[in-house]
């Protein structure tokens, strides 16, 4: 075992660090301090309960500090925090308060001397922490070999109770135990088994329908052509998905001068499946005029709201009395024109009559008024829905169950 010599540095550097030059050798102040303790052993057997009480201040032999031993292994970490936090509210006053104010010292009121590392304190103790052995020749073995000296204790003075623990480390020795059958030697045992059994549940079979989307340009079945008057027709055909409807005949100048009026009539089983009807055509020599179930669709050719034919005074005598009359068409309540417009009109037209509908008889109603020769013929087109193509299919639920 190592025992270094160092334990003389604090008082060496205190020397150093208070400036006083050494008067004695080295040897000669080892020997000073060593008499010195030896006589403070010789006092310490001196001291004990009876004379310590009266030479030294607050001395007992039961201190309250004792209790904190506990046989070596207590943390006293927690106390001393604890008695230095109660030390900066205590009172300090007299000889008992002394702990606190050494204590009090040292936690924030001691005062801080910072060295550099070329310090004068150290380069004076250089040379001897450096070599303590030469710097102390005639101490201990003095042959100034330097260093430490390795010295083999074989009777030690320190004691020290290890503690240790031993177990028996356990493991989980549990298995899973199934069933459990206890054996009868004298029981003819049989397996067991488990017959089929019939369990009746519902099972559904669901019908599914699925329709393309709806188009139009079938055939319009939904309309029939009804009653027409006697002079006029009904011409149909189909084109290109649409229904072709002709009132009237496509001619010239096969009425005389005068007023026609013609009605006719169809049918119209759904409403709903007609897509389109319109007026797309009029031929007619001089004027025309259409109604749809009594709501007036067109006047032609220039338009209005009526088809009113009158004679009218053209020049009187000197009686007043009317000489001659002139004829004349008002399609406004205030606009007119001659009747013979010597004209056959040939009108592209586009007039949705289709709101003017309805389920059932629907009436169709033209005037021609004719100055000298003409006709009238009027084209609608028609378009219908076409019954949506559908297919089914079922979804069978029971599929997997025995019949």
């Amino acid at each position: 075992m190592n025992k270094p010599v160092g334990y003389l540095l604090p008082t060496l550097c205190c020397l150093l660090a208070s400036g006083v030059v050494w008067g004695d050798s080295i040897t000669e102040a080892f020997q000073q301090g060593r008499a010195v303790a030896a006589g403070g052993a010789a006092a310490t057997g001196t001291i004990h309960a009876g004379n310590a009480a009266s030479a030294v201040p607050g001395y007992t032999t039961n201190p309250q500090q004792a209790g904190l031993y506990g046989d070596g292994k207590q943390d006293l970490s927690g106390n001393g925090l604890g008695k230095q936090a109660g030390c900066t509210t205590a009172d300090t006053a007299g000889f008992a308060g002394k702990e606190c104010d050494a204590i009090n010292f040292l936690s924030d009121g001691r005062p801080q001397y910072p060295l550099e590392k070329n310090d004068a304190l150290f380069n004076l103790s250089k040379g001897v922490t450096k070599d303590t052995r030469d710097g102390l020749t005639g101490l201990g073995s003095g042959n100034g070999t330097g260093g430490c000296t390795k010295v083999v204790t074989t009777s030690p003075d320190l004691e020290s109770v290890e503690h240790c623990e031993e177990w028996l480390k356990t493991e989980d020795k549990r298995c899973a135990i199934g069933r459990v059958v206890k054996v009868d030697k004298d029981v003819n045992y049989q397996c067991d088994v488990t017959s089929a059994q019939k369990v009746q549940r519902e099972c559904h079979k669901k019908l599914t329908v699925t329709c393309q989307t709806q188009s139009d340009g079938c055939a319009a079945s939904g309309v029939q052509l009804g009653s027409v008057s006697g002079d006029m027709q009904w011409v149909s055909s189909i084109a290109g998905g649409n229904t072709i409807l002709t009132l009237g005949t496509v001619g010239d100048n096969y009425w005389g001068n005068g007023v026609y009026d013609r009605s006719s009539s169809f049918n119209i089983s759904k409403l709903a499946d007609v897509s389109l009807f319109k007026i797309d055509h009029a031929w007619f020599d001089d004027w025309l005029w259409v109604q749809v179930n009594g709501i007036s669709v067109y006047v032609g050719p220039y338009g209005g709201d009526r088809l009113e034919y009158r004679n009218e005074c053209a020049g009187l005598d000197d009686n007043g009395e009317c000489l001659w009359y002139s004829p004349r068409v008002y399609y406004t309540a205030n606009d007119s024109g001659n009747p013979e417009l010597r004209t056959s009109w040939d009108k592209a037209l586009d007039i949705n009559i289709k709101p003017y509908l309805r389920e059932g008889n629907n009436t169709l109603w033209m005037r021609t008024v004719v100055a000298g020769r003409g006709e009238s013929a009027i084209r609608m087109v028609t378009r219908q829905y076409c019954p949506p193509v559908c297919s089914d299919s079922w979804v069978d639920g029971c599929t997997g169950y025995a019949p």
